[in-house]
């Protein structure tokens, strides 16, 4: 039995560009695309048994929300679902694992999707209360903790793993629309 311990790293509203964010992409961070599925390859962090001792593999994953300028009085933020590389690691190398990892992965992205789609309504609606931005951030980002604990029971049956990998692709495909492209 495989304990998979999940990481929310959530960098709210940070100074740097957007530019900067995606420079690390090579280095360190791995942006989610929909064309680009996780490889083992991509957990190149150290294996970590003092403190994951029956983990297979560990995602450190998270989403991002850089003001990226205004828009007059309105922000516009860039939000980016992302694995953190290095924080990353796995002993197993098998394909289910990797299945199950990706929906880690995949789950921020929909949580990211909703941000978008919140964010996008509020530029609509010509809201400038950066405050309202940050309400709405915390509240996706707690769900995305919430659902991505509910996850880690799929772990554990193959059958309950292809259940949440078809709600998983479902919510994905509901928010197509809020999917940044391979060039955003």
């Amino acid at each position: 039995m495989r304990l998979i311990i999940l990481i929310i790293v959530l960098l709210c509203f940070s100074n740097r560009t957007v530019g900067q964010v995606e420079d690390l992409e090579t280095d360190s961070l791995l942006f989610w695309r929909s064309e680009r599925k996780l490889i083992w390859d991509d957990f190149k962090g150290e294996v970590d048994d003092e403190n994951y001792i029956s983990a297979g593999a560990i995602i450190k994953a998270g989403i991002t929300t850089v003001l990226e300028y205004w828009n007059g009085d309105i922000p516009v933020f860039r939000i980016n679902s992302y694995m953190k590389k290095f924080d990353s690691w796995n002993k197993i190398s098998d394909s289910l694992s990797l299945v199950h990892e990706q929906g880690h992965f995949d789950i921020y992205e929909i949580y990211a999707r909703k941000i978008r789609k919140a964010y996008d309504s509020l530029n609509k609606q010509k809201v400038s209360d950066i405050k309202v931005y940050e309400s709405i951030c915390r509240k996706y980002m707690n769900k995305s903790s919430e659902i991505n604990n509910l996850y880690e029971e799929s772990n554990f049956s193959k059958r309950v793993q292809v259940e949440w990998s078809e709600r998983i692709s479902k919510e994905l495909e509901e928010l197509k629309n809020y999917e940044y492209g391979s060039n955003n």
